[in-house]
């Protein structure tokens, strides 16, 4: 993976379900409850190819910075 690569990753910020943000030393988490889950490019491509046009659009709008701003 080049450098260039690495700055495009996608992550999702989520809540430790095995502590449930309760524990202070957990292997699964950073310790505050906290886990960063990595989006694939293969899972992001999947993802995409599994919504309905009008949501493919509305995501695409978004990503160019014209999104309608009623949504």
């Amino acid at each position: 993976m080049s450098e260039d690569d690495k700055q495009y990753k996608l992550f999702v910020k989520n809540v430790c379900m095995v502590c449930s943000n309760k524990a202070m030393s957990c292997y699964y988490c950073n310790g505050i409850g906290t886990v960063y889950v990595e989006a694939s490019d293969r899972g992001v491509g999947r993802w995409l190819a599994s919504i309905d046009e009008n949501r493919m659009k509305s995501v695409l709008d978004y990503a160019k910075g014209t999104e309608d701003e009623n949504n």
